[in-house]
């Protein structure tokens, strides 16, 4: 919602997943919203937002042999996904094309955003990859609240606006709401 808000003029959604009970207030959704799917339902929004996007919605899990390749070259992608799993494949499957990769990770007032200006060329972020059974167990509704993802996305367009303008930014950042921790780890 923040990109279309932005002004971005493309934008591709991708997510399987329905919009249900326990999403509603921790990502934002509406009782209307219920068994829709996500990328409907946020697209919705975006185009409430900025009736000039172009929006496409891929109501499907990405995965090793989903292709992009309609997607230009040098394309922005922010990882917003659950597992590590998931971003390892979805950094694999698209650095080579992207020109700016924001990967988006929370766990309910600790958020971590990591960020590449030259994604084909990055060897920092595969580095911050781990395996899934190394990762914080919570339930979705517990590593997630509507604002701290607000402010993990903010984070990650304040990133995108800094390459859009060839500034220098900080690539990973760790903010701790709870203790009022603001850690620069690259």
């Amino acid at each position: 919602m923040q990109l279309a808000a932005l002004g971005i003029p493309v934008l591709t959604l991708i997510d399987d997943d329905v919009v249900s009970i326990e999403n509603l207030a921790v990502q934002g959704y509406t009782p209307s919203d219920l068994q829709r799917p996500k990328v409907d339902a946020c697209a919705e929004v975006c185009q409430a937002m900025n009736p000039q996007i172009n929006l496409q919605t891929l109501p499907v899990r990405f995965t090793r042999s989903s292709i992009l390749s309609s997607q230009r070259d040098r394309m922005a992608i922010f990882a917003c996904v659950d597992s590590m799993m998931s971003r390892r494949i979805l950094f694999q499957q698209t650095h080579a094309k992207a020109g700016f990769y924001a990967d988006g990770r929370m766990a309910g007032e600790v958020l971590r955003v990591i960020a590449s200006n030259d994604p084909p060329a990055d060897s920092y972020y595969p580095q911050t990859l781990f395996e899934d059974r190394q990762a914080h167990p919570a339930p979705c509704t517990a590593r997630s609240t509507l604002y701290a993802a607000s402010i993990a996305a903010g984070l990650m367009l304040s990133r995108f606006a800094a390459h859009l303008r060839g500034q220098v930014f900080s690539r990973d950042v760790l903010l701790n709401l709870t203790a009022d921790e603001l850690v620069i780890l690259g």
